[in-house]
């Protein structure tokens, strides 16, 4: 392809160009960082006025998360773009990738789930604390040998005499 053109086929354009849109959007916009939970350790009153603003931000988002008004929950729909002409969503994930390992993964992640749930009766909130998508790539990492006795391992499947 010509030059550039990799940027426009990419699988994420869409996000890339809101992006850019936003920059430019932005771009006389003059930001400076400020440290957060300064409040932690000292008094609110004690703090700059960045530090009582921030503290402040932070009351104000615990409040609304606690007390969200129903027209603003959050929705499983995806963020459509403009730039969008199309999108496959399945149960709220936008599919950007390859449909049929996505379509496999669904239906023997219920297996899978259901399985372990069973198998040590931990709880579905307790299951969706777990960070599935880094524990499967740390797996991913190791060698075959390793993978199978760390699953066996996982499962208490290990002759351990």
């Amino acid at each position: 392809p010509p030059p550039g053109i990799r940027s426009y086929i990419a699988t994420d354009f869409d996000v890339i160009h809101e992006i850019m849109e936003v920059k430019l959007e932005m771009a006389n916009i003059k930001l400076s960082w400020v440290k957060v939970h300064q409040d932690d350790k000292s008094d609110v009153e004690l703090l700059p006025l960045e530090g009582k603003l921030n503290a402040k931000a932070d009351t104000d988002i615990n409040q609304f998360r606690a007390n969200t008004p129903p027209h603003l929950v959050p929705s499983l729909t995806p963020t459509v773009f403009p730039s969008e002409k199309a999108f496959l969503t399945i149960e709220g994930s936008v599919i950007t990738g390859s449909l049929q390992q996505w379509l496999r993964e669904l239906y023997s992640s219920i297996n899978i789930a259901e399985y372990i749930r069973t198998k040590t009766g931990i709880t579905i909130p307790d299951m969706t604390l777990i960070d599935w998508d880094n524990l499967g790539k740390a797996l991913e990492q190791q060698k075959v040998q390793t993978k199978v006795h760390l699953v066996k391992f996982m499962h208490n499947w290990l002759n351990t005499g």
